[in-house]
């Protein structure tokens, strides 16, 4: 998972996963399934998705768009 800002919280399947720059260094490792990714920043719309994990890498890139004004 790569993306901006690198502070944004990573929750994996309502677990905190850490930061997104920390999350982005070392990976997750999830079971094959779905799993629920979240992405929270103060500021920033918030993402959310549903991803289907299988033996190959998830690859997923996050950049958070700020809330206008």
């Amino acid at each position: 998972m790569r993306g901006g800002p690198p502070e944004a919280t990573v929750t994996i399947d309502d677990q905190l996963a850490g930061s997104l720059d920390i999350v982005a260094a070392r990976g997750v490792a999830l079971l094959p399934g779905q799993h629920r990714i979240s992405v929270e920043a103060p500021g920033y719309v918030p993402f959310d998705r549903i991803i289907e994990a299988k033996d190959a890498p998830v690859r997923l890139e996050v950049q958070l768009v700020p809330i206008p004004d």
